[in-house]
């Protein structure tokens, strides 16, 4: 018979359904630089976006804090003579999302360190893919795109992501370095369920649940073309 702890890891994405009224928005068309932007191609290698999710209420203790990691993003970062023209655009393809892999785990600190098993991860990696969540049937990428503000002290990016048919928007200052053909854009930031049109799974009157902030951590590299002027 399995554990609560089992149980509750493997619904958790199970549990995680549309709300009923989120705002809605059109696909996302793919960005279309200006004649004046650089155009660099986003290094998968060396980029990623990273997803902490965190267990919440009275018995916590019986559920897991999950990392989800998109490691295969592609796109590209449109530079232009202005900082604040300048744009990116990131395509994640939600097959290849990665659910709690160990060595994820362990980067992402010390309230990582339980250690679901593998049928717990494959179970709750299928749930996160079905219709009642990412849908990756009929919504096979996640895109995330981004617009730097004007060139302050500390680089601020109107970053939006874009899920199935929901948008959310959110403005977070960002390390920003452009060096050698190579542009380097990484930061951190949060975003409710509620947000992204989805809501938290919870059982037991609230006592298990899943918090409704998620916390995002993004790295981005992106290179200039072999044989691009500069």
């Amino acid at each position: 018979m399995r554990s609560l702890l089992t149980i509750v890891f493997l619904t958790y994405c199970a549990g995680c359904q549309q709300l009923p009224e989120p705002a809605r928005v059109p696909a996302a068309a793919r960005t279309k630089p200006s004649a004046a932007a650089e155009i660099y191609e986003i290094d998968s290698d060396q980029s990623e976006l990273t997803m902490l999710i965190y267990r919440a209420g009275p018995l916590a203790n019986f559920g897991h804090n999950h990392v989800i990691r998109a490691g295969e993003l592609s796109g590209r970062i449109y530079m232009q003579p202005g900082l604040e023209e300048s744009e990116f655009e990131l395509r994640l393809p939600v097959r290849l999302l990665i659910v709690d892999d160990p060595d994820d785990r362990a980067a992402a600190g010390p309230e990582f360190s339980s250690a679901p098993s593998a049928t717990d991860r494959d179970g709750t990696r299928d749930n996160m893919l079905g219709s009642q969540l990412l849908d990756a049937a009929n919504y096979p990428e996640v895109v995330v795109t981004g617009k730097f503000e004007e060139s302050t002290a500390t680089p601020r990016v109107e970053l939006t992501i874009r899920i199935k048919d929901y948008a959310a928007t959110k403005t977070v200052p960002v390390t920003l370095s452009l060096q050698d053909g190579t542009v380097r854009v990484s930061g951190d930031f949060e975003l409710t369920h509620e947000e992204l049109g989805l809501s938290p799974f919870s059982t037991m009157m609230g006592a298990l649940r899943v918090s409704e902030e998620i916390r995002f951590r993004i790295v981005v590299t992106a290179r200039r073309p072999a044989g691009s002027e500069s």
